[in-house]
């Protein structure tokens, strides 16, 4: 049933459903009029002619579906970080599938590279709590925003940028256009040399690329303010203590080189971030 309903759907969750049924030898059910839900599920006719639904308990609460029975199951899978897809037939529940949502390569690194330069990377999922506070314990992302439609996650980020906050999303033309519009930064996968106003276009696909993106601007800039106060604050501190006459005006040059050197050696001991080799 569930591979039928989402046999026409290109998603994510759709192409792991494909794959679990292809894997177990089963056969997609022939179901008519598949009806795509953003951020609920799908609905459609089973070739019994009962009304299908698989989806979220969102959308079971729209189908006025009871899923009470499932409450234990759901809420282990949930702890799990795992992705729960209820299915209802003829207005009853008849089964619950758990998806593994792996993390991408170099996601872990991704965010480490974020708040190494103490930007706060923030998850706006669809996923029930529990599954988004699990990936969030294996990312180290503390700000979770859980259970928001497409439409609802592009209002969370005017919320956070009306807030005063500078907010960068990094996401893929086309699918997240209204996340993208929202942000102070756009971060975009696969766009570059595409037409467009982009803050950042990548011409990867790779989310480590995005969060370099970020965080390097901003270490840098950090490595900059760094320099400056280096190479002047030696010159300052001289300066007062040539004026109080507590020290004599043979210290200026002296502090001025000081002040130098120190910069220098800033610089030549600065981390550089390089980014991973391609993969052949």
């Amino acid at each position: 049933l569930v591979a039928g309903a989402e046999s026409s759907a290109s998603h994510p969750v759709a192409a792991a459903v494909a794959r679990a049924a292809a894997t177990r030898g089963v056969r997609p059910d022939g179901v008519r009029s598949p009806t795509t839900h953003a951020g609920l599920g799908i609905t459609a006719i089973a070739s019994t002619g009962e009304a299908l639904a698989v989806g979220n308990r969102a959308l079971m609460l729209r189908e006025h579906v009871s899923v009470a029975r499932a409450e234990p199951q759901l809420a282990l899978l949930e702890t799990e970080g795992r992705t729960a897809l209820l299915v209802a037939l003829g207005g009853k529940l008849v089964g619950l599938l758990g998806l593994q949502d792996a993390l991408r390569p170099g996601a872990r690194a991704a965010v480490q590279h974020l708040l190494d330069v103490h930007v706060e990377p923030v998850l706006l999922s669809g996923d029930a709590r529990e599954t988004c506070e699990a990936i969030g314990r294996a990312l180290d992302i503390d700000h979770v925003r859980p259970e928001l439609l497409p439409d609802e996650r592009a209002i969370e980020i005017e919320r956070m940028v009306d807030a005063g906050r500078v907010v960068a999303v990094v996401g893929r033309p086309g699918r997240d256009d209204d996340l993208l519009h929202a942000a102070s930064v756009a971060v975009v996968f696969g766009a570059a040399g595409a037409p467009g106003d982009r803050a950042i276009a990548l011409a990867a696909d790779d989310v480590l690329d995005g969060a370099l993106a970020i965080a390097l601007p901003r270490r840098i800039q950090q490595e900059a303010r760094t320099g400056f106060a280096l190479a002047a604050v030696p010159g300052v501190l001289a300066a007062v203590a040539v004026a109080f006459g507590l020290a004599p005006l043979a210290v200026g040059p002296l502090a001025a080189a000081l002040g130098g050197a120190a910069a220098f050696v800033h610089f030549r001991a600065t981390d550089r971030v390089t980014p991973p080799p391609a993969a052949a």
